[in-house]
Parts: C-alpha cells; structure tokens; sequence
C-alpha cells in the first residue's frame, strides 16, 4: 500500500517516526488521503477479544464528528461477533456503547450506532442454541434496557422472550429494575408498547406472577410508576387474570366476617401497598394524576365484578384512605368522589356481614364527610334490616352505629339520605303505634340498654358542630336528630336507654347555651348569620 508521510494528530494510532540520522531521499508523491481514511485514524479502536486474565473493561474514546462521520458508521457491524459466534464480544461491545455518555455520542449517534445491533436476523437461531439461548437475548436485555438509545432493540428482545412462558418473569424483572439504572428516562411509551403482546401470551398464574414481581419492586419515581401501573392495569383488567378473580371471588364471605381466601386479590392488595408507599431515597410519591390512575383500575375492576364491592371496601380503607388522609391538599376530593361513585355501592354485603364495618364508617366521617355520606347512602339498608335478630347482640349494636351515622348525615347534608329510608327511621317519632302499623326500618325494641349508652357517650349529636364539619344551621336538623333518639331510647324501654339518651341531648343543650354570640345576644342555633 502507499507510504503515508504524515497525518494530522493521530499519535496514537501511528507512533511518531524517530529523529533522522541523516538526510533521506524525498519520497515519491503520494495519493491524497481520503477523509474516511483521517476519520479512522482519529478513532481509538476498542479491542476485539480479551483473555480470561485481562479484565479491563472496553473503552469508549470518541471525539465529535465532522458532517462525513456517519460515514465511518457505516462501516460498524457489530453482527460480525454473532455470525462468528463471539456472543461474549458481542455483550462488551454492547456495554461499552451504551454507557456511552453525550460527551462521547450525541443522541442521534447513539441511535444510529444503536441500530446497528439488529439481531432480529439472528435472534431464532441463538434461542435454539443450547450455548446461547433465550438467557443470551435476557443478558443482551439487560443491557440495552438502561439506554433510550436502544429501545428498538429492547423492544424487539422483549416482544419475543414474551412468547416463552418461562423467560417472562426474567424479563419483567428486568424491566422494572432498569428504572433506577437507565441513562436517562426509560421511554414510557416504549413500555406500553408491549402491553399487547405481554397479556395476549401470559395466562392467569403467569399474570398474577408478573404483577406479584411489579409489586416487590414498588415503590419508584412516578414516570416508572406509569409504565408500571399501565402493565398492571393490562393485566387485571384485559388477560385471563380477570377471570381468576371473578372465580376467587364467586363468594366473598367464608363465615362472615371472615372471608375467603383470594390470592390473586392480594396480589392486587400489595401493588396497591407498593404504589403508595412513601420513596425514601427519591422524597417524593406519586403523583395525583397516577394516584387517581390506580385508584380508576380498582374500580373499573369492581365495575366488572360487583361482588369485589366487599373486598375494595377493606382495601380502601386499609391502604388508599391512609394515603388520601395524610395528601388531602395534593388530591382533589371532588374528583375522589367522582370516582367513588361509579363503585356499586348497592351490591355491597360487608355493612351486614361484618359488624364491625359500621363502627368503621361512623369513624370515617370525621375523616373524610363526603366519602362516608356517598358510601352510606347508596348502601342497601333495607336487606340490611332483615339481618336483625332478639339474639344477635353484635347486629342489634351495628344498628345503633347505622342510626348514628344517620343522624350525622341528617346534619351535613339531609337531602343526601334516599326519601324512603328517611321516612322508615324516621317513622317512629311522635307514632305510640308505628309498629303496629310496620312503618319502621329496625325494630329498637331489640336493641341491648348497655350498647346504647357505648354508641351515644354524650358526645354523638354535637361531634360534626364541634369540628366545624357542619357549614350550614343545623338546628332543626339538630332537633330532629334529638326527637328521634328520644323515641328509640322509650321504645328500648330501659333506665339506661333513656339515662343515655338525655344525656346526649343534655350536652348538646349545654353547648348551645355556652355559645351565646355576646354583640347580638343570640344563641347560635337562632343566629340567621
């Protein structure tokens, strides 16, 4: 070949001649050096192969190119190490280009040399071969994963290890552990590109497996929880997962309150938990957006299968209401119960099968007010009421808490209870004979003396006045409330009853007096201010 008599700045690639002993001939013109050829001697080439001793790792020294340097890409062929068999090669080159840096590679550089790694021709023949394998394509995964640059390549490798049943937790691993790692922000969309292939190839264990694997990896930064709440919503709401917990599902309730076991619901349950934990190493959660994204799956879910009434109302109480009590300033309570109100709430057992749900709900409406009030009056108390029973001292105490959050409703917003449950309960007041005439919801004269006087301490009637949950006069909401727990404690019929409920209405008497408005000398309840 031609004899180059010197080069610009290629120093290590082309050693510097030795100083002249003496004064040679001048050599012969030589051909003009193409810019290829400079751009290849300005280029520190990466080794080819390594001995099982040499542990250096392949590095990456690239400086920026001229407009002719994707040229000189066009000679990259990484592909070589696959036909040759070279798969350790292969994987070092890979590494070494992506934790390529935009100090090496510009983004579209990335990309272009990113393509270059095209294995779809060879991806059939290294899954059939026993040295390789489809764990060669997960290692190549591995890799590529942590760099938008690749994510053709990434979605190509996962498209296909998704057809085999046993790669798909591997992979699923592998994709939500890339989240803390990757080079930038892993690509949403790229993720929920495969969505489709993933459900249509996973039947219902393999399903509730994938979202058991999401779940271990929660909590994380919410542009990864989106791609990892989109996977999940996938997955219960459109593979054969939903039909596994229809199934789990037929009867929530083995012996009430105990119910059956679903393990594909706790799977839900710790996604759930997962989701909302609260991310130490970032200082932040969630945002309201994905809060509002996780809880509309939920309850697309219930909508699906009624029955999972009973189980959302644990669910929400035990894992979402703690969230949504410590962010009420980040999420807005109008559109949460917006919400809420698309669940079923008619088609819900737990108010009668599990007697301590209403002490819950009682409790609840300090709270939250506008969640209670919705739950309260869509649940159906007229089934409820047939529950009742002389001996069962649990239910009878349970329609001690149903009257008192009755009367709490009564107060925040009395158009709110259904007209024809308002004039069941309130069918008894002043009428010495409404049982006979069977205009009543729950017969009192069952209720036990000693549960009343627990339910109504002398502090019932006034709680939502004294919090400032009531915005509007609630006088004669207030008086109403007092006559008719008046006539439940007569119809008790006991000292201890009617002792309970004076005493109630004695405190809510004495709060009235002590609020005198000293400018206008008006009691607030008379107040029109």
């Amino acid at each position: 070949g031609p004899v180059i008599q010197e080069m610009p700045e290629p120093p290590q690639i082309l050693p510097p001649h030795p100083k002249p002993q003496e004064k040679e001939p001048e050599p012969a013109p030589q051909p003009e050096i193409s810019d290829q050829q400079k751009h290849l001697a300005s280029i520190s080439a990466p080794k080819t192969s390594m001995t099982e001793d040499d542990e250096a790792p392949l590095t990456l020294k690239i400086k920026y190119f001229s407009e002719s340097r994707k040229d000189l890409f066009s000679l990259f062929t990484p592909s070589v190490f696959l036909s040759q068999g070279d798969s350790r090669n292969y994987l070092m080159l890979l590494s070494t280009l992506t934790g390529a840096t935009s100090n090496d590679l510009d983004e579209p550089e990335q990309r272009f040399l990113a393509s270059c790694f095209d294995i779809s021709q060879h991806m059939e023949k290294i899954i059939s071969m026993p040295e390789l394998g489809p764990h060669f394509m997960l290692d190549i995964l591995k890799i590529v994963i942590k760099n938008n640059a690749f994510s053709q390549l990434s979605n190509t490798i996962m498209n296909r290890l998704s057809q085999i049943p046993e790669m798909a937790d591997q992979v699923m691993a592998s994709v939500m552990s890339s989240s803390e790692q990757s080079q930038g922000t892993r690509s949403t969309e790229n993720w929920q590109e495969l969505l489709g292939s993933w459900t249509d190839n996973v039947d219902a264990d393999k399903a509730a497996l994938l979202l058991a694997r999401m779940a271990a990896e929660l909590p994380m930064k919410d542009d990864q929880y989106k791609s990892a709440l989109a996977m999940a919503s996938n997955m219960i709401l459109q593979s054969p997962l939903t039909v596994k917990i229809v199934e789990e599902n037929s009867a929530i309730y083995a012996h009430p309150p105990a119910l059956t076991t679903s393990p594909t619901w706790e799977a839900i349950e710790n996604f759930c938990k997962g989701s909302l934990k609260f991310i130490n190493d970032y200082g932040d959660q969630i945002t309201a957006l994905s809060f509002f994204g996780l809880l509309n799956m939920l309850v697309s879910l219930v909508e699906t299968c009624p029955p999972l009434v009973d189980r959302f109302w644990y669910l929400y109480m035990e894992i979402l209401n703690p969230y949504i009590a410590t962010h009420t300033e980040r999420l807005d309570q109008t559109e949460l119960v917006k919400v809420l109100s698309k669940i079923p709430w008619d088609k819900a057992t737990f108010h009668y099968n599990d007697t301590s749900t209403l002490i819950t709900l009682s409790n609840h409406i300090s709270v939250n007010s506008a969640v209670t009030k919705l739950v309260f009056t869509k649940l159906d108390w007229r089934q409820f009421a047939l529950c009742f029973a002389e001996d069962d001292v649990e239910q009878m105490e349970n329609g001690l808490y149903f009257l008192k959050i009755f009367m709490d409703i009564n107060l925040l917003e009395p158009r709110a209870i259904p007209s024809d449950i308002r004039q069941l309960v309130f069918g008894i007041v002043n009428k010495p004979n409404w049982y006979e005439e069977g205009h009543f919801l729950v017969d009192w004269r069952l209720a036990p003396d000693n549960e009343f006087a627990s339910v109504f301490n002398g502090e019932s009637l006034m709680r939502l006045v004294k919090t400032g949950a009531v915005m509007n006069d609630p006088t004669n909401k207030l008086l109403e409330n007092m006559s008719l727990l008046r006539d439940v404690a007569r119809w008790i019929g006991t000292s201890g009853s009617i002792l309970a409920a004076m005493n109630e209405i004695r405190s809510a008497m004495y709060l009235c007096v002590g609020s005198i408005d000293q400018a206008t000398q008006k009691y607030w309840y008379l107040s029109n201010a």
